[in-house]
């Protein structure tokens, strides 16, 4: 049996064509990876969560800078909130407040989810929930409310207006289940 060198150190032709025989690649490889990986050549895409953008629009009443109003979806929203964009009225004061907020139906107090006070700005906003517990600092970490129930939209301190609000809500589904 030859020597092994490192490579680039071979002594002579022998020892070449040992390394050159290691770092062929195998002709059936592809086919084990297949193997290994399951038995079917299904897509990516058919095991990926759903991503679902949910549309919230509140139209207030009332006196100038004093008006509010609420809209809230239908149905329960169940995933995981990526991310909230608000589409303020042209015409909405710069003292409007917005609350999205997560309305349990057992009667338990509202979950706050995401707070914009005092603006009128469109704008993206990912909302952070607090996990129980966190080892290290809060500094560059994200993680995504986990919401199983309707959300409501709240707008005060605004202008009587139609559509004064609106809020979409990106919110990745639960994967579906493999057979």
């Amino acid at each position: 049996m030859p020597r092994l060198q490192p490579w680039g150190e071979a002594s002579d032709d022998e020892d070449r064509s040992v390394i050159a025989e290691q770092m062929a690649p195998d002709p059936d490889a592809e086919g084990r990876l297949y193997e290994l990986a399951g038995s079917t050549r299904e897509p990516a895409e058919s095991r990926l969560p759903a991503v679902r953008a949910v549309v919230i629009s509140a139209d207030t009443e009332g006196m100038r800078g004093k008006a509010s109003g609420s809209a809230r979806t239908p149905s329960p929203v169940r995933g995981r909130i990526l991310a909230v964009h608000l589409r303020y009225h042209p015409e909405a004061p710069t003292s409007t407040d917005v609350r999205l907020r997560a309305v349990p139906a057992d009667g338990r107090p509202p979950v706050e989810i995401l707070v914009v006070p005092e603006s009128h700005t469109d704008g993206y906003f990912a909302p952070d929930a607090e996990p129980v517990w966190r080892p290290m600092p809060r500094t560059y970490s994200y993680v995504p409310f986990e919401v199983d129930a309707p959300l409501e939209l709240v707008v005060t301190e605004c202008d009587g207006l139609p559509g004064a609000v609106a809020a979409t809500v990106f919110v990745e589904e639960p994967a579906p289940s493999r057979p």
